[in-house]
């Protein structure tokens, strides 16, 4: 299955996009990078191929302000602007069915947008539960807070309680960014699934462990579009 480059109008811009769609799917995902990587990387490309294979379309996403350095509450908004631009986009070209992954970052997207998908998945996200110090996702848009520190971001118990979706969260034993621990709290609270890779870093370096994550990505899909 091909891969056209494609551009997405968004209330901010055009943004960048990979995108493939078997004959006669009504099924799509969207994938959306972390901060290393994004719609060419090759964890992503597992998935998608994996995806095509399986009769679902991709978009893969390469997020305008993930060049431009710096994390504001402005920032956010564009991210999220970005990603209805792509949902519309699919919706206009026929997709009925939409699912989101979000890696690392994206996670945060991903949660607070989570109304627009049917079904979502989670990889090693940089989703916390609000503690002392950190900054509360929901006042983020109500304050001009300047640079944002992404480990700060928190959620409320009740935030994730509210996600009505089905959601699996995959997450590796030795990820040295996002400790599996707090994906093991928020499953409990958005009453998902974990799935667990023995060995995989943040990064999902090694190639098995690539294979694994788009397998278990498209094993989810197909059960729940």
């Amino acid at each position: 299955m091909m891969e056209l480059p494609v551009q997405i109008p968004s209330a901010y811009g055009l943004v960048r996009g990979l995108y493939s769609k078997p004959k006669g799917c009504t099924d799509a995902v969207i994938l959306l990078p972390g901060l290393s990587g994004g719609a060419l990387s090759s964890r992503f490309r597992f998935i998608s191929l994996a995806l095509a294979e399986a009769g679902i379309g991709c978009l893969s996403l390469e997020f305008s302000a993930y060049a431009k350095g710096g994390f504001d509450s402005y920032a956010l908004i564009n991210l999220l602007e970005e990603l209805k631009g792509a949902n519309a986009f699919l919706k206009a070209d026929g997709i009925k069915n939409i699912g989101l992954v979000a890696k690392s970052f994206s996670g945060i997207l991903a949660v607070l947008d989570w109304e627009d998908f049917k079904s979502l998945v989670l990889i090693a996200p940089t989703v916390f539960i609000k503690r002392k110090g950190m900054y509360d996702v929901d006042e983020i848009f109500k304050t001009e807070f300047g640079k944002l520190e992404i480990g700060k971001i928190g959620f409320t118990n009740a935030h994730l309680e509210e996600i009505k979706i089905p959601l699996r969260i995959i997450h590796g034993t030795e990820d040295e960014v996002v400790d599996i621990r707090n994906s093991e709290r928020i499953i409990k609270l958005c009453r998902g699934n974990l799935v667990v890779i023995v060995g995989a870093d943040h990064s999902f370096y090694l190639e098995e462990h690539k294979r694994d994550l788009a397998s278990k990505v498209v094993e989810w899909f197909e059960n729940s579009l």
